[in-house]
């Protein structure tokens, strides 16, 4: 089974009906139906929380049932360890991007798999080549 990496911009569109949504669905249609493995890192839904509310003004009853739903998905979760962080740090100081940012990107490298995003900002192609765009 293959293993992917989304980022938090395409979580988002999992529970938004905006452009990207479709496809972003189907991403979630792929995992349910066990074609691929959804590999996390475990501070993303801080962050997708932090999204909902600030930029898509979620309720917090809203927030509820997206965690809801997340906790149904089947994704593996990664923590911080002594691979992960030093590739990150490394990510973040070189290309001027946020730790959080960089995060998703060192642990696709470390997992070996890509990195499907909405965010042509931060992830750009030129940082890794497992970075695809949604």
């Amino acid at each position: 089974m293959d293993k992917i990496i989304v980022d938090t911009s395409v979580l988002i569109k999992w529970f938004t009906d905006e452009p990207g949504s479709t496809d972003a669905q189907k991403i979630l249609k792929q995992q349910q139906n066990s074609k691929i493995q959804i590999i996390l890192p475990d501070i993303v839904l801080l962050e997708l929380v932090n999204a909902l509310y600030w930029a898509k003004k979620f309720t917090y009853e809203h927030i509820l049932i997206v965690l809801e739903a997340m906790s149904k998905i089947k994704i593996i979760y990664k923590g911080l360890n002594n691979s992960l962080l030093p590739a990150a740090s490394l990510l973040m100081i070189r290309y001027k991007i946020q730790s959080y940012d960089a995060l998703f990107i060192a642990l696709a490298e470390v997992e070996k798999c890509p990195l499907i995003t909405v965010d042509r900002k931060h992830h750009r192609k030129e940082i890794s080549k497992r970075i695809r765009y949604l």
